[in-house]
């Protein structure tokens, strides 16, 4: 035989849920409520919020001599300026020196280099590479200014320092070469 269960015995209270109401129930609650309902609404009355119904809410804009001048004052700002100083003097004086050792050995082994074509080629990289490198040290500068990406430093750093290694190699090469292949008697034509 069925039984019903407990919940759906009839009982003499009404169900939970199906309370009787209160009259005048869609009238406004008492002043006191509306003063704590106000307060921990999403819209408050307050003129300076801390925090939106969003969330923080969100500083100013600043103008662009404001930002420069925040970007300027800080303290990664004023550590990359002291690191492009040096790799500006840096790419300068490899560019002169490399300058001054093709123009030199050009000048005073004449013979060698008639002797050896292979020289104009190694001294035309070599150029090539001294002049990209003083290209690459004025862009580091050019994007410090501008800071238009901060990842660009990396690249500009990478590209810095792999045509300076690579134009100190050509250089050693072909010094080590020419020790190996000219002798003094080479050297002596020249002059």
């Amino acid at each position: 035989m069925y039984t019903p269960s407990p919940a759906f015995a009839r009982s003499s209270e009404p169900p939970r849920g199906l309370e009787l109401r209160r009259p005048f129930a869609s009238f406004p609650p008492p002043l006191s409520l509306c003063t704590h309902i106000s307060m921990s609404s999403p819209i408050s009355t307050d003129p300076a919020p801390t925090k939106g119904p969003l969330g923080p809410k969100e500083p100013p804009l600043m103008t662009p001599e404001e930002l420069q001048a925040f970007i300027n004052r800080s303290p990664k700002h004023k550590k990359i300026v002291k690191l492009y100083v040096p790799i500006l003097v840096m790419g300068g004086v490899s560019t002169l020196f490399t300058a001054v050792v093709i123009g030199t050995s050009c000048s005073w082994g004449v013979e060698v280099v008639r002797a050896h074509k292979w020289l104009i080629f190694h001294y035309t990289c070599i150029g090539a590479l001294a002049l990209s490198h003083a290209i690459f040290c004025w862009r580091f500068r050019v994007d410090i200014e501008n800071l238009e990406d901060p990842s660009q430093f990396q690249i500009d750093i990478g590209r810095i320092i792999i045509t300076a290694t690579v134009q100190a190699a050509l250089l050693i090469y072909v010094f080590i070469k020419l020790k190996t292949v000219a002798d003094a008697t080479t050297f002596e034509l020249g002059w």
